[in-house]
């Protein structure tokens, strides 16, 4: 483990915040949230605020909104799931949730600073990299191959350039301004297989654990049958609780983001009925298809 590179995060921190002014309202509040819970070491403290003060700074939402705060929103929605039963592992993925998909914190440094358990969970909920879509080409023709072989030469002088790493992720923030609408289109033509991989793994709670189980065989990890429950018991809450926070803030493509819930996490939503989770879940859902409706029909008009 990589404790020399930690101590050496955390000393940045202490040293510059101040001055760079990076520590928003947000990150204090999941600081005091994560201070009151019993469940929550220092250390894991302290690794989660360096990790969100370097690492989810600069990074906003589509509605412009700073991404800690929809982290911090996420991690209140799970909070209200558990309620005082609360444990360590769903608290962490809360906010850990997009770390491997949106950062360069991966599998490997979020297993040597918050053991298994928390990467296990944050993998399962992190899309596939588009890049590795990309190695999927099915029969196509002359004109495309062309196309295909152009978009891989790309990708390996990014690997060279290291604006990306060798696990296909990359820092869209780093990307030069000029080059950021043909990441955009780089990116488009692998964005539905890329849903669709995602989604598929959240079909219901059975098949999840099957699915998870036959990852960790495969890689070789062996866990006792009560951790893989309270492993997937964390997944699927910090799920809901993520796209709860989603469906508050929808700004644009609300139709789109209605039939991707309902489509795709119907089963999962139905098997906690009548929990506080579910309550507000559908009562969002209910509003959003009323919101929709009568605007297409003021439209129409």
């Amino acid at each position: 483990m990589k404790w020399k590179q930690l101590l050496s995060d955390m000393s940045y921190i202490v040293n510059h915040c101040e001055k760079l002014t990076l520590v928003n309202d947000d990150v204090s509040e999941i600081d005091t949230i994560l201070s009151s819970l019993s469940c929550i070491t220092e250390w894991d403290r302290r690794s989660i605020i360096t990790h969100l003060v370097k690492d989810f700074w600069r990074k906003k939402r589509k509605d412009g909104t700073p991404y800690v705060n929809h982290l911090k929103h996420t991690l209140l929605n799970v909070l209200s799931q558990y309620g005082e039963n609360i444990s360590r592992i769903p608290v962490l993925v809360a906010i850990l949730h997009d770390s491997i998909e949106d950062t360069r914190f991966k599998f490997e440094k979020l297993r040597d600073v918050f053991w298994i358990e928390v990467a296990i969970c944050v993998d399962f909920l992190s899309k596939k990299a588009f890049w590795k879509f990309i190695w999927e080409v099915p029969d196509i023709s002359q004109e495309e191959s062309q196309a295909h072989h152009a978009q891989l030469f790309i990708i390996f002088k990014l690997l060279e350039m290291e604006w990306i790493t060798h696990e296909y992720q990359i820092d869209e923030d780093d990307i030069p301004d000029k080059l950021k609408e043909y990441w955009k289109n780089l990116k488009s033509p692998y964005k539905k297989s890329q849903q669709e991989e995602y989604f598929w793994r959240f079909t219901s709670r059975k098949d999840m654990r099957l699915k998870l189980v036959s990852k960790l065989g495969i890689q070789g990890i062996h866990l006792e049958e009560i951790i893989i429950d309270e492993i997937v018991d964390a997944i699927i809450s910090v799920k809901l609780a993520d796209r709860l926070h989603n469906l508050w803030t929808l700004t644009e493509n609300h139709q789109k983001k209605l039939d991707e819930t309902l489509s795709y996490l119907k089963n999962i939503i139905q098997e906690i009925i009548d929990t506080p989770i579910w309550n507000q879940i559908s009562t969002e859902i209910s509003w959003l298809q009323h919101t929709y409706s009568w605007n297409n029909a003021q439209e129409a008009w």
